[in-house]
């Protein structure tokens, strides 16, 4: 796949990849090339949840769609350089979503990147159930952004980077926040 991604890029003249079937990596990292763009699509889960994006800042898992649902705020998922671009969630089964917390990217130690304008999208299918935008600050004044929503049957997320600070967007974590179940009950008196 590198090899596509040089020729496409480069227009490197190099060797053809080996025949046979795909080896997937152990995130099951996959990367198709789409005219200019790149989509990353990623087979990491966390509670039902994955993630897909319009692109990648490189070919290495560094920077994967995975990243935002990796619990870790130090890891991210870059965009391209001075692109928009967009992050899918999505979520099996459909669930009501009370809230989502954004993290945005930083690029340390070069602090050069992170998401600024944004707009989010609820889906059920392809049919959007709500959609807002909202301004991140530079992760170095403030680490998270909460949005309330309060939505039901959702199946996926999408995050659009509208605009950028710096070198181009990213986000590091993006967490669906459920409100409690409602199988647990209040202490008995």
């Amino acid at each position: 796949m590198l090899t596509l991604l040089a020729r496409l890029r480069y227009g490197a003249r190099v060797a053809p990849p080996p025949r046979g079937p795909l080896a997937i990596t152990r995130s099951a990292l996959v990367v198709m090339a789409l005219g200019a763009g790149v989509l990353a699509l990623d087979g990491c889960e966390r509670r039902g949840q994955h993630a897909m994006a319009s692109g990648q800042l490189a070919v290495w898992e560094t920077y994967a769609p995975f990243r935002v649902l990796d619990g870790n705020p130090a890891t991210e998922w870059l965009l391209l350089d001075a692109s928009q671009g967009w992050i899918d969630v999505h979520l099996t089964p459909a669930r009501h979503v009370r809230a989502l917390r954004l993290v945005n990217a930083g690029n340390p130690p070069w602090r050069d990147r992170g998401a600024k304008r944004i707009t989010i999208t609820m889906f059920d299918g392809d049919h959007p159930l709500w959609s807002g935008r909202r301004q991140l600050l530079p992760r170095i004044q403030r680490r998270t952004l909460d949005v309330e929503v309060d939505v039901e049957g959702v199946d996926r997320v999408r995050v659009h980077i509208d605009s950028w600070y710096g070198e181009g967007g990213g986000l590091a974590e993006i967490t669906v926040l459920e409100p409690p179940s409602a199988t647990r009950q209040a202490p008995a008196r």
